[in-house]
């Protein structure tokens, strides 16, 4: 059985946006954007919390690890998965 994740709410800041989950996947709690990365799964999240959608996804890991503490448990996301309803 695959786990399926709902966001929870949406942090903006101006630097990158936080995608919070309902569930931890492999301990992160968050998906994060960055602004100044290539941001072309965004859009699809932000629909995904408007309608309520719950989805699985591939972590992307970190480059190098993130300085601000609210990304430490958070993840970039590389592909996403719509889960049946």
């Amino acid at each position: 059985m695959t786990r399926s994740y709902c966001i929870t709410h949406v942090e903006p800041t101006p630097s990158y946006t936080l995608y919070h989950l309902d569930a931890a996947k492999q301990g992160v709690t968050a998906i994060v954007f960055l602004r100044a990365a290539p941001v072309e799964l965004e859009p699809t999240l932000a629909t995904l919390h408007r309608q309520g959608l719950r989805f699985d996804f591939e972590i992307d890991p970190w480059p190098t690890p993130p300085r601000d503490p609210r990304l430490r448990t958070a993840c970039r996301i590389r592909a996403l998965t719509l889960s049946p309803r």
